[in-house]
């Protein structure tokens, strides 16, 4: 898993925007028409997700960002990264291939 790379799937999007005095953070799934509020480091994760960079680049980006250990933010990392995998909302950018967090398996 190091050494993927994934991106953000077409049909979300993230917004950050000033609301009523407060910054907020939303995941905005445009097939379905759900919202999902998101905190500030959850946003900062998935928006590094851009198909350019695998997850040991997102992970050494985060490792300047936050003070955590390697091996908790690592562990935090992949468990996210394998639960935004089953409910779609990242895809596998490597070889033009995608992710199928149903069958849990990449198709090309």
């Amino acid at each position: 898993m190091r050494n993927e790379v994934y991106s953000l799937n077409d049909r979300y999007f993230l917004w950050k925007g000033e609301y009523g005095g407060n910054i907020k953070y939303w995941l905005f799934d445009t097939k379905k028409g759900k919202i999902f509020k998101l905190n500030e480091t959850s946003f900062t994760m998935l928006s590094l997700f851009d198909g350019t960079r695998t997850i040991e680049e997102i992970l050494c980006v985060l490792m300047d960002m936050y003070d955590v250990h390697r091996e908790q933010l690592e562990n935090d990392l992949y468990n996210l990264v394998k639960s935004w995998l089953k409910l779609g909302v990242l895809v596998c950018s490597n070889k033009g291939g995608k992710y199928d967090g149903a069958k849990g398996k990449e198709s090309v």
